[in-house]
Order: structure tokens, then C-alpha cells, then sequence
């Protein structure tokens, strides 16, 4: 498992497109994860489901984990329960 902090990133819209071979990847307002290719085309992240469950545990370590096979824990204290391949978030 890995102990990752938190990343900052501004909300935003990039204005024109990025280079060939480069995607750009962004928050817009509405609180969603996009990322827009070098001929403009736009995709929100995560739409589609998908093996990996956010899990906010706070300080509850023993938090049972979920039956999927990936999971992002959230939490000031590493998760009991986590396996290899997830990840932790420290709050």
C-alpha cells in the first residue's frame, strides 16, 4: 500500500489545446476530473465506474473494505484492512 498526500490542483478550464501526444487534465466548476486531448476532445474521468472505490474512513482504521479490487482510502489513520494495490490518502 502506498501513503500518498493530498495534490492541489486550481479549478479551470485550459484554453486551447495541448500539444501533439499531450493530454491536459484539469477540475472544471462542476467539481468533475476532465482531461482533453490534442484535438480538443473532452472527457470526464471516471464517468464510466470501474474497479477502484473511494473509501473516507477518518479515523476508523478497522473500516471494512469493500469488495472491489482497488480501493482509495481516506483517513487520518493507515486502514486495517487494506490490501496490495490500494492506496491511502492521509488526512
Amino acid at each position: 500500500m502506498k501513503k500518498l498526500t493530498p495534490l492541489e490542483l486550481k479549478t479551470l478550464a485550459p484554453v486551447g489545446n495541448p500539444t501533439a501526444g499531450f493530454v491536459y487534465l484539469y477540475f472544471k466548476s462542476d467539481g468533475k476530473l476532465y482531461k482533453k486531448d490534442s484535438s480538443g476532445v473532452e472527457t470526464e474521468i471516471g464517468a464510466g465506474g470501474g474497479g477502484t472505490m473511494r473509501v473516507v474512513h477518518g479515523a476508523v482504521a478497522s473500516t471494512a473494505r469493500p469488495s472491489v479490487p482497488f480501493v482509495e482510502w481516506v483517513g487520518s489513520v493507515e486502514p486495517t484492512n487494506a490490501i496490495d494495490g490500494d492506496t491511502w490518502y492521509q488526512t
